[in-house]
């Protein structure tokens, strides 16, 4: 896992943009899912707000919940090149 945060003011090509698919530790366990990213920090505290898939839910997502940014990594495009992009309403 990444150490540090970065800073969305002085590093903004390292925070993940709207609407990336990443993994992310889901609260009140040891796992990593699959989320989207619904909001980005804004400053080097600040948490992301994602959307982690849940089946149970009409949409295929569970509502935003807030994690912190050490514990949201990169989800690589599978070799089929499907998009994992959510459109955002």
């Amino acid at each position: 896992l990444p150490k540090w945060k970065a800073n969305p003011v002085t590093q903004p090509e390292a925070i993940f943009p709207k609407g990336t698919a990443v993994f992310a530790l889901y609260p009140q366990t040891t796992c990593f899912y699959k989320a989207i990213v619904d909001e980005v920090p804004v400053h080097i505290h600040d948490e992301y707000s994602l959307y982690f898939e849940d089946s149970s839910y009409p949409e295929g997502y569970a509502p935003a919940i807030r994690i912190p940014q050490r514990y949201v990594v990169e989800c690589r495009e599978s070799p089929s090149g499907s998009s994992r992009r959510r459109s955002l309403k």
